[in-house]
């Protein structure tokens, strides 16, 4: 079954836009896509739902790859951006490639499209898990710090690892004292050992 893919494609030929769905049609892509050729479409386009892929000619009546790429990036800095180009140097393509872009690919050369984009996407993947573990880290620290149950963290060995503020307002210990000791510091010595 084809993968989707939502495309947004910066272009102001359509037999090169056609060329470029065409490519992405053959390697297995179900291509929903928008062509866009300035600066006022790309925005509206951008606010307009997600893209998974962002591919943009380099060359346009008023318009650049250049100036694309920056306004994607004021969108989503995640959004896999590819230039597909007919006229780009080599300087240019690694000017490109330093302000954000994920690949660029000649025109005449559409075969390497296919295996960036899928690329690209896979990369973009990774990126947004990365992201949402990030986040959900930041949360779970904002939690733990936060909270008034103390909370103590530790290895298998019963070493303590971190405590939260709560903790060290509850037993008057520091976290410092307490790092890498046992959790066995915290025994009154009033009870037996089956307490």
């Amino acid at each position: 079954m084809p993968e989707s893919l939502n495309l947004l494609l910066v272009e102001d030929s359509e037999d090169d836009a056609m060329l470029t769905l065409r490519e992405l049609s053959r390697g297995g892509f179900y291509v929903h896509h928008c062509c866009v050729h300035d600066a006022d479409s790309l925005r509206a386009a951008l606010m307009e739902q997600p893209w998974d892929l962002v591919i943009s000619d380099y060359h346009l009546p008023g318009f650049s790859g250049e100036q694309a790429l920056e306004l994607v990036r004021e969108c989503d800095s995640d959004i896999p951006f590819i230039i597909v180009s007919g006229a780009i140097d080599q300087e240019t393509a690694v000017a490109m490639m330093r302000a954000g872009a994920h690949d660029y690919i000649m025109k005449d050369n559409l075969t390497r499209l296919l295996p960036a984009t899928e690329r690209e996407l896979r990369e973009a993947a990774v990126r947004r898990a990365q992201h949402a573990a990030e986040a959900y880290l930041r949360l779970a620290a904002k939690v733990f710090e936060g909270s008034i149950e103390g909370i103590v963290i530790t290895d298998a060995a019963a070493r303590i690892l971190r405590v939260n503020q709560a903790f060290t307002a509850i037993t008057g210990y520091a976290e410092a004292e307490v790092i890498g000791k046992r959790m066995n510091l915290l025994q009154s010595g009033r009870h037996d050992e089956a307490y």
